[in-house]
């Protein structure tokens, strides 16, 4: 459901849509494995017409048991111009702090491998949206410390999002989301994540999504009163790590007051 936690990968998307948004998502993922990951994450912004944006926050907790633990804590602006016709472009910059915690020697007995590393982030991003149409580009710059050489060195990710909305008469909605994400720190490879979304009524919605990295799911909630959603995703992916298959949960509640 990443279509629900957008400033989280592009600072120019907050206060967009929203005067005020914050969310609150857990996650658990990799079922068939012991030691899988879960994490928490919470997102607020809030549109300020004294600086002609929006300002918010983002706070991401993840922790792989008996090996490491992460904290991520961000703050960001962005800066909004109104071309007219309920069209919006957005400029946005982003800047936090990570901790990570790590722990190997419960891996390798005989290793006494643990620490804290620290590093700082920032990030940018452009961010358009009219009334059928949402276009996104943004990157991520951050220094990190590499456990085994103690060596500094610098990272990015680049995401570029997009959204299209098609009208199917008075009771149904159906938005096409696509997510094209680079993380140079891992693999440098490409990884598209697509989602299909049906809304009937505004209210209730459903759907299903795909990643080209084996993954795919579905989805389904309700907004109450067009203020408060309610979400759930399971996805599953397949071929890791010699286990032809797990599941990941997502659960998602958000505010929203236009």
């Amino acid at each position: 459901m990443f279509w629900n936690s957008k400033s989280l990968i592009n600072p120019a998307a907050s206060g967009v849509e929203n005067k005020f948004y914050a969310a609150l998502m857990g996650g658990e993922q990799w079922m068939g494995i012991k030691t899988k990951p879960r994490n928490i994450g919470v997102i607020m912004a809030m549109k300020s017409d004294f600086l002609h944006g929006a300002v918010g926050m983002n706070y991401v907790y993840t922790s792989f048991p008996e090996v490491n633990k992460l904290h991520f804590l961000d703050a960001n602006y962005s800066y909004h111009i109104n071309l007219g016709n309920e069209r919006i472009l957005s400029a946005g910059i982003s800047g936090g702090l990570t901790l990570l915690k790590y722990d190997y020697s419960m891996d390798w007995p005989l290793v006494d491998d643990k620490g804290t590393i620290k590093y700082y982030d920032f990030q940018l991003g452009l961010y358009y949206k009219s009334n059928h149409l949402q276009l996104g580009l943004s990157s991520n710059y951050f220094e990190y410390t590499d456990i085994y050489s103690a060596g500094k060195d610098m990272s990015s990710n680049v995401y570029i999002y997009s959204s299209y909305q098609f009208e199917m008469g008075e009771l149904l909605d159906i938005n096409l989301e696509l997510l094209i994400s680079r993380h140079k720190l891992y693999d440098e490879s490409i990884i598209l994540s697509s989602g299909l979304l049906l809304t009937f009524k505004e209210r209730f919605w459903t759907g299903f999504t795909y990643r080209t990295d084996n993954t795919y799911g579905g989805m389904a909630g309700f907004d109450i009163a067009g203020i408060v959603r309610i979400g759930y995703s399971y996805e599953i992916r397949t071929k890791v790590l010699e286990i032809e298959n797990y599941g990941n949960h997502e659960l998602l509640v958000a505010l929203m007051l236009r």
